[in-house]
């Protein structure tokens, strides 16, 4: 879809408030739930796209059973998370724009909150993100009911943001080499001018099960490559944005990308003598340097979580 078919005014005056975009992946088990939370929210002007990406279950067929009329669900024409949720975009018409894994849940207010922190944002011209909090449940005690993060300030995860459909034009931009969209629309909100907010009350029920904890709460070694590839996006963002970017973005983003490297080839010392980053990044960045801190973590991730 080009920018020339978003911007008639013919079009502007049928698009729908949000699109909620969904990747899903072999999600049998919980397309359904999620479905269903998004179709009881209590604001009705959305639509919802879910976008299966080749499974070898039934998501898609019972996505397609169960969908509503502001559902669309599609095949993936090509594989991968980011390859679906950038189809997923190129397919939507709404304001603003809402991610939403196959696996996860909306509380019936979601939406609703979301939307009303965009009171007076342009969304076809303003760059602007607000960012909420994640509730997890989970089968695990260890891992549910928590709120996160702990403090008052949203959380840059993308099931809990709401985005302008003019930041998400910038977000969506994004290489198809990268592990996730995560980091890399953080990267587009703190360093392309956007306005960013915070979104009141819990924006998503965050289901952690045993296909999702590996990455940051699995082995050490399956932990640290994502916590790397993670962190290397910056690499990608700045190269394809230095020239746009603040002289002050590009020194807080070199000086990430000194912190990874001394993380991951230098000493203790190496790590907590970079400049430019805090003591919380630097001590993070050591939980992944070393087996016994990430342990330690591991154990005590329940009090600690959501406080960076």
């Amino acid at each position: 879809m080009t920018e020339q078919e978003r911007d008639t005014p013919e079009r502007d005056e049928k698009r729908p408030a949000i699109s909620v975009l969904t990747p899903a992946y072999n999600e049998e088990s919980h397309i359904l739930d999620c479905m269903a939370s998004v179709q009881s929210q209590s604001m009705a002007d959305f639509e919802h796209i879910i976008v299966d990406d080749q499974s070898s279950d039934d998501t898609y067929a019972i996505a397609k059973r169960h969908a509503d009329s502001r559902t669309m669900v599609l095949e993936n024409p090509t594989k991968g998370k980011l390859a679906a949720l950038k189809h997923a975009y190129n397919n939507s018409s709404g304001r603003f724009i809402v991610l939403l894994a196959g696996d996860d849940l909306l509380p019936p207010d979601s939406l609703e909150k979301r939307f009303g922190c965009m009171e007076g944002v342009d969304a076809l011209h303003d760059l602007a993100v607000a960012r909420g909090h994640l509730k997890s449940f989970s089968q695990d005690p260890h891992f549910d009911g928590l709120t996160i993060p702990k403090h008052k300030r949203g959380y840059f995860s993308g099931g809990v943001i709401i985005m302008s459909r003019a930041f998400a034009d910038k977000a969506f931009d994004v290489p198809d080499s990268l592990p996730n969209e995560d980091t890399w629309i953080r990267l587009c909100a703190e360093h392309l001018g956007a306005t960013l907010m915070d979104s009141p009350g819990v924006s998503l029920l965050y289901r952690i099960h045993s296909e999702n904890t590996s990455a940051s709460r699995g082995d050490f070694k399956t932990a640290v490559s994502g916590y790397s590839k993670r962190e290397r996006v910056a690499e990608v963002f700045l190269e394809k944005y230095e020239t746009a970017i603040s002289d002050d973005s590009k020194s807080r983003i070199k000086s990430k990308l000194d912190l990874e490297e001394a993380r991951a080839n230098g000493t203790l010392l190496d790590v907590l003598t970079v400049t430019g980053v805090s003591m919380t990044e630097k001590l993070r960045a050591l939980v992944f340097r070393y087996q016994l801190a990430y342990k330690a973590r591991n154990k005590l991730w329940r009090y600690i979580v959501g406080w960076r």
